[in-house]
């Protein structure tokens, strides 16, 4: 490890990131190799190696990168819907995970974490993954979202059968695998048309959001 630090600078490493991110969402995670990535910097592949030691910890990198970002915009979004105490807070988590899933320059990043998680699953993940995707994070957004949802809950419009952390961490993933699956797979989905896949996540959304809202005349009895 010693000997590969001798070489970096800070400049070339962010080359490397910067480069690699659009060679990835260019071709893809799967197709891209190491040499494609020291072509497009300009540098011999031994070079690369002295910064990354193969794919899985560039792409590693870069997915610590790209979270960090997407937990920043949440947070900012967060702050920004929580204008009164008697928010609706069932529309606020519909607003906030569509927005996440439609913002225009979404689409890259969830097709890389797609394809990223898909590549690298099973025993492939390393025993510091977790970890590290934690520190990537930064802002614990994760307890924001819990805080939503029990807020909800002691206002009667989030119904209190399920713990609030259990709800958040469902809604999360339930959204991030459809929606990747939905990139994954788009046209070659059997049970929808060409180019309908692309718009499936609101509707997943609203229903999941659908679920959770207690309706008036549920307490008509």
């Amino acid at each position: 490890m010693s000997q590969r630090m001798i070489y970096q600078t800070d400049a070339t490493r962010q080359k490397i990131l910067d480069t690699a991110e659009h060679c990835f969402s260019e071709s893809g995670f799967f197709e891209t190799q190491m040499k494609d990535i020291a072509v497009a910097v300009g540098m011999s592949r031994n070079t690369l190696y002295r910064y990354y030691r193969d794919k899985f910890e560039l792409g590693l990198a870069i997915l610590e990168k790209t979270l960090h970002k997407r937990f920043a915009q949440l947070n900012a979004q967060i702050d920004a819907l929580l204008t009164s105490q008697n928010a609706d807070i069932p529309a606020i988590l519909q607003r906030l995970f569509t927005e996440s899933y439609t913002a225009e320059d979404a689409d890259l990043d969830h097709r890389f974490v797609a394809e990223f998680d898909a590549f690298y699953s099973g025993e492939r993940i390393p025993a510091d993954f977790r970890e590290r995707l934690s520190n990537a994070a930064g802002i614990n957004v994760m307890d924001k979202i819990d805080d939503l949802i029990r807020r909800g809950q002691q206002a009667g419009t989030v119904r209190g059968d399920i713990e609030a952390h259990t709800v958040s961490a469902i809604l999360s993933n339930a959204i991030q695998a459809f929606h990747q699956r939905m990139i994954l797979r788009n046209g070659a989905l059997i049970e929808f048309e060409q180019g309908q896949p692309g718009q499936l996540t609101p509707v997943l959304i609203q229903l999941l959001i659908d679920g959770l809202r207690v309706h008036a005349d549920t307490h008509s009895d």
